[in-house]
């Protein structure tokens, strides 16, 4: 047996990987830029989710790191999820921009803008979503 395996090392020529062959019907892997353009596509067929981070100024030093953690976070659950959402950081500036900038956020795939988010967007087409709210969302209709 070892002589066997010994033998078929020594007959592969030396310095060349002999490729697997890939079993009929499997789908060669995709390159991490097939899957970065694939997922570019998606969020910006995505569902608009809006973040509003326009009252940063009242946060402690703690609580915006959390933020900008959770920001993080976002994104991550964002890029694995089957549909991506189209996620729009407003309020993007001072303290929560200078941490978000240190950790590489414009190169996350989020919309970051500066402005209050109805600088942006027509208060009529939005649903604002809090923590206090009465109300579940049980649809989204995509406009």
């Amino acid at each position: 047996m070892k002589e066997k395996k010994r033998l078929e090392r020594e007959s592969k020529p030396k310095g060349i990987d002999v490729p697997h062959p890939r079993p009929e019907g499997e789908e060669k892997p995709k390159t991490n830029k097939q899957i970065k353009l694939e997922y570019i596509k998606n969020v910006e067929e995505g569902q608009p989710l809006i973040i509003d981070c326009s009252s940063q100024q009242l946060l402690s030093e703690e609580e915006l790191t959390s933020l900008c953690r959770q920001l993080g976070h976002c994104q991550a659950a964002n890029k694995k999820a089957e549909k991506p959402a189209k996620l729009i950081v407003t309020g993007y500036s001072g303290k929560l921009k200078e941490q978000l900038t240190k950790v590489g956020a414009e190169n996350w795939g989020i919309k970051l803008m500066e402005k209050h988010y109805l600088d942006y967007f027509e208060k009529d087409q939005l649903v604002y979503l809090t923590g206090d709210a009465t109300e579940d969302l049980v649809e989204i209709d995509k406009k």
